[in-house]
């Protein structure tokens, strides 16, 4: 599923895509995180991040770690702005909900934007089908 989801992501017309995510800024970046009070980033996500860190379509988007094109994407900012729990972390956002990776549970979950209602939930294995829902795209 990932592999056909990062291709599909690159013949996207409609999405922005941030450059891949240089490991250098990973230390920095979890650092910052967990000062700022939220978890450590998912292996599966920071992977992600070394194809695309950070993807901008017209309502949605994945967060990324800076040195970015789009400082709108910076993941600590915007959970920083966004999140009050310190056992999740935003990793994306559409109009209606966050993505969010749940340390505790270890599970990603589309969350309302105004509620704390879980609208849906993926293992920790099904990051794909996550970005998917938060970006809306249809691979088919």
């Amino acid at each position: 599923m990932m592999e056909s989801f990062l291709d599909y992501l690159k013949q996207c017309r409609y999405i922005e895509l941030e450059n891949p995510l240089a490991m250098k800024d990973v230390i920095q970046a979890q650092k910052e995180l967990v000062r700022a009070g939220f978890p450590f980033l998912p292996v599966a996500f920071l992977n992600f991040l070394r194809h695309y860190n950070g993807v901008k379509a017209e309502d949605s988007a994945i967060l990324g770690i800076p040195p970015l094109k789009n400082p709108m994407l910076d993941i600590k900012m915007f959970n920083c702005e966004h999140n009050v729990a310190a056992d999740k972390v935003i990793l994306g956002y559409d109009d209606f909900c966050f993505l969010v990776y749940d340390t505790e549970n270890k599970v990603y979950q589309l969350v309302d934007r105004s509620s704390p209602l879980v609208v849906e939930e993926f293992a920790e294995d099904e990051l794909g089908y996550a970005l998917n829902s938060v970006l809306h795209v249809d691979e088919e």
